[in-house]
């Protein structure tokens, strides 16, 4: 109907206004990542003295950052601890740029949380080896928080979300049938030609250029026969 929208991310016939893509993803995403930066900063600051005196804090302790490897490091928990808050300062960081809807925020984003992903995987892993079944609770947890997020950067939505996003241009017009002045060139250039170019000289070019119809009818308008053969948008 005149007047209305096109869906987002879709060309809009001559004429239509394009509606502008949704900005919601983006923010969206930068909400998904929340949850797990909370939950493994709540851990980190439960287990800064390193004790072990409940079942919570036994899971608080396998939530940290590189807790499987701060015994070979440090010795102690202070490794996984410092880990934890780095890690987690650099994924705030990208989310208050995904926040601003910058395009290579999300990526990062995304990589960092794939990152995560398959840390936990392995802490998993790590975990059932050594006979620490009750320990896998809290990384398959965050397996899914980390995950969950990741893959909501990298779709097509959160990407036309971002800043700076363009459409695809138009390549080219429907094909009429066959014998009424259509080709691929033709087409081509009359779309061209709705486009208005910027600069005199090419416009003057695209005119002279004979490939449109509008050129065909202008070279043959002297003979008997006209243009019959030439139907196009831009015919007699």
């Amino acid at each position: 109907m005149p007047g209305s929208y096109p869906p987002a991310g879709q060309f809009a016939p001559p004429g239509v206004p394009m509606r502008r893509p949704s900005t919601a993803p983006a923010y969206l995403c930068a909400a998904l990542f929340l949850p797990a930066v909370v939950l493994t900063y709540v851990a980190a600051i439960v287990s800064t003295d390193g004790s072990v005196e409940s079942t919570f804090d036994m899971h608080m302790l396998s939530a940290l950052v590189a807790v499987t490897f701060s015994d070979d490091v440090t010795g102690n928990i202070d490794f996984a601890v410092s880990m934890s808050y780095t890690y987690l300062s650099v994924v705030l960081l990208f989310v208050v740029l995904l926040c601003i809807r910058l395009g290579f925020a999300r990526w990062v984003g995304a990589a960092l949380g794939f990152v995560a992903v398959v840390y936990y995987f392995c802490a998993m892993i790590y975990f059932l080896s050594n006979d620490a079944t009750e320990m896998i609770v809290m990384p398959l947890v965050l397996v899914v928080l980390w995950l969950i997020p990741a893959v909501v950067a990298v779709l097509p939505p959160t990407g036309r979300a971002m800043r700076g996003y363009r459409p695809r241009p138009l390549m080219g017009m429907p094909m009429g049938p066959s014998g009424y002045g259509y080709s691929s060139r033709s087409t081509t250039a009359v779309a061209h030609r709705h486009r208005f170019p910027p600069n005199r000289r090419i416009r003057q070019q695209w005119a002279t250029s004979g490939n449109t119809c509008a050129s065909y009818w202008r070279r043959n308008r002297y003979r008997p026969d006209g243009a019959e053969g030439c139907r196009g948008p831009l015919g007699p």
